[in-house]
């Protein structure tokens, strides 16, 4: 097992270009990718923008047991 530190190029279409600054030989290899810097769009989550609705505090009586809040039929 080797580890390499690099730097590649990645264009416009996703294309990932590495040139390997050892003498590997050519054939099937199993690599772990790890990317850094700034470059990375940042991505924000939709989730973060749902709506708020301030219901003020729980009742301190209240049961939230399924037997307290359902029937003798279990619904």
């Amino acid at each position: 097992m080797k580890t390499l530190q690099t730097k590649v190029q990645i264009d416009t279409s996703g294309q990932l270009s590495v040139n390997i600054p050892v003498a590997m030989p050519p054939g099937e290899y199993q690599v772990v990718l790890v990317i850094e810097g700034n470059s990375l769009p940042e991505v924000k989550s939709s989730l973060l923008n749902l709506p708020k609705h301030d219901l003020g505090a729980w009742n301190p009586n209240l049961s939230l047991r399924r037997e307290d809040m359902y029937g003798d039929d279990g619904r």
